[in-house]
Formats: structure tokens, sequence, C-alpha cells
């Protein structure tokens, strides 16, 4: 089991209160500013919360309290987390719905319709879209255990990876209930969004793994640097024995005591190899569904004698144009051109 640490009891409080909608912010080391949402309230006897998790940072910060095992706090941020569930909804708040008035400027500086004429709008409509929140609770082993979660937001329209609507949607005050009334845009399955995300968060996985890994790495050469030393005295110290032992019994006792050091160094160095090896282990921890409004874009644009078509999407929390899908790959594009078959791909199909 992982020991209790302030480490630990920070990174555990802090994601329980973002979860639940709370808005945090670090001005130091130990020390955090929460903005609570309105239905937290209650819970917490008040609307900001000056949080401490080392002692001296809580001596130095006047108006902080404390969280340690044991405090009332802790205890109250562990029901949160016990109650809240590994599934949410959270509405985008506000009733109004604004297109942007710079359209066409948004347009040509999201994406690049290549061999066509300048794209034209056709039509727009505003609909509810859901972005998938699926966060991972990213677990690994060495010589110690740690423990980080991993997010990743899925477009549930396009399937698309959103990695720059985690900020915004974490400082979003959202609602249990829209104040909108809105039809729902269509959505891809939730497994082949599990999928994408499943994708997304592997670099993710890598990159923590690899932090660790030279955490640990640097250990384990400090350990073998140590044990090396040991055993090179030892067997100093036994080479000389031999080079001055005149009897043959005793050199081949001495022999046989060298052999068995370096097998028994080959032996310690091999398992702190092992030791310091990094495992991990990654799980779904839970699943956020995000409804923001969005406004859904036709364009038609003119290549040679054909007419095409693509949509476009316009998010209503970030206020901007997301990048569209390559339907030969599925990657997110900013350069379109027509493949000669009545679809606009990305460059990389381009003939």
């Amino acid at each position: 089991m992982e020991p209790i640490t302030p480490d630990s009891v920070e990174r555990f409080v802090l994601h329980a209160l973002e979860r639940a909608g709370a808005v945090v912010e670090k001005p130091g080391y130990g020390l955090a500013e929460v903005l609570l949402p309105e239905e937290l309230e209650p819970a917490f006897e008040q609307e900001e919360l000056l949080l401490a998790f080392d002692y001296e940072v809580a001596q130095e910060s006047p108006g902080s309290a404390f969280v340690t095992p044991g405090s009332a706090l802790l205890d109250s941020a562990v029901r949160l987390a016990r109650d809240y569930g590994r599934f949410t909804r959270h509405y985008r708040p506000g009733a109004e719905i604004q297109t942007p008035r710079n359209l066409e400027q948004k347009i040509s500086e999201t994406v690049d319709f290549l061999h066509c004429r300048p794209p034209q709008v056709s039509g727009s409509w505003t609909a509810e879209n859901i972005y998938y929140g699926f966060y991972f609770l990213c677990t690994l082993f060495a010589s110690d255990k740690t423990e980080e979660v991993l997010s990743a937001v899925i477009n549930g329209h396009s399937g698309r990876h959103c990695p720059e609507l985690i900020k915004p949607l974490q400082e979003m005050v959202s609602l249990d209930y829209p104040e909108y009334e809105l039809g729902q845009a269509e959505i891809r399955p939730l497994q082949d969004l599990y999928q994408a995300a499943c994708q997304a968060v592997e670099p993710q996985v890598e990159k923590t793994a690899a932090r660790f890994q030279a955490q640990q790495g640097a250990l384990r050469d400090k350990e073998r640097d140590r044990t090396a030393r040991y055993y090179e005295a030892t067997l100093q110290e036994l080479e000389n024995k031999l080079s001055s032992a005149a009897d043959d019994k005793k050199r081949q006792r001495l022999q046989g005591q060298i052999e068995a050091t370096r097998a028994d160094w080959k032996r310690r160095d091999e398992d702190i190899s092992t030791r310091y090896q990094v495992e991990a282990e990654v799980r779904l921890d839970h699943v956020a569904a995000y409804h923001i409004p969005c406004v859904f874009i036709r364009l038609k644009m003119q290549h040679k004698k054909e007419t095409l078509q693509q949509t476009l999407l316009f998010n209503l929390l970030s206020r901007e144009l997301e990048p569209p899908l390559c339907p030969r790959c599925g990657r997110p594009t900013r350069q379109l051109v027509p493949d000669g078959q009545g679809s606009l791909v990305c460059t990389r199909h381009s003939t």
C-alpha cells in the first residue's frame, strides 16, 4: 500500500474538488486556493477555501486550513469522492447562443482549402455536442510507487482528441441541468470514443513513465555505484591476501571466496536492475460528459467543375473553430485538398 504523504493527500483532495466542479489555483508549494461551486458550499460551509497540505506552510499562511489525515476537511473530501460516482454530466452555464461575427476570418485562420475557390457558408445550425472526458489512473511501480491522473477529452460528434479543451472544461463552472433548449448532435458509439481516448492517453503514459524511469534510473545507478565500491574493495582485499598466501590450501580457499564474491556481486547487480525497472498499470478511473452548445457550419467550395462540401464545428465554450478530421486517415488537419473522388482530404493523401 502506498504510504500516506502530504503530496498524496494534496493530489487526492484537489482532484476530488476539481472533479466536482471547483476551481483550483496553486499559488505556492503545499498551498491551494479553491473556489467552490454553489452545490458544494454546504459540505464545506464556505464558498472559498485556502488549503495547506504542509504543516510549516499552514503556519505561514494565515486563514488556511491544514489538511492532514484525521482532519474534518479531508473527511469531507473522502465523502465527496465516494458519493460522486464514476460517471458525471456537466452542462455549460448560460442560455445565450452567440455565433462569431468574424466567421469568415475564423474559417480562413482554421483551414486552408487548397486548389479551391474561397469557401462560402451554405448553412449553419446550433446543437448540443457532448465532449467526453476520460480520466485514467496511471500507477507506476518500481522501488516505490506513484500515481497520476491522465486525461483525454474526445469530441463525441467527430471523435477528435481535444487537448486544448482540458483547461477550459476544468475552469467551467458547470451546471447539473442545461439553461438552453437545443437538439443534440449525433454522437459516435461510446466504445469508439473510448478507443480514441486510449490512443490519446498512450503518449501521456509514456511521458509519465519516462520521467519516473529517469528518477528510478538515478536511484539505481547510485545504489549500483555504492554496491560496486563495496565489492571492489572486498575483491581487492581478497586478491591481496591471495597474492601473499604461501599455503596451497589457503590459496584455494581464497580463490573460492573470490569466485563466490563475484557471483554474489552479479546476483546483487541483477536484483538492483530488476527492482528499479518501471511497470505501468493504467485503468479508467471515471468519465465526465460535458454538454457544450456548438455551431455547425456547412461550407461549399468550387474545384474546377466540382462542388465540394465541408462541415466545421464552432465550440461555444472555447469560442474557436475546431480543425476538421481527414476522412481518409482520421487525423485533424488545417489543410484540405480535393482527392478527385468528391472528397476533401489532408495533404498526406493528395495526388
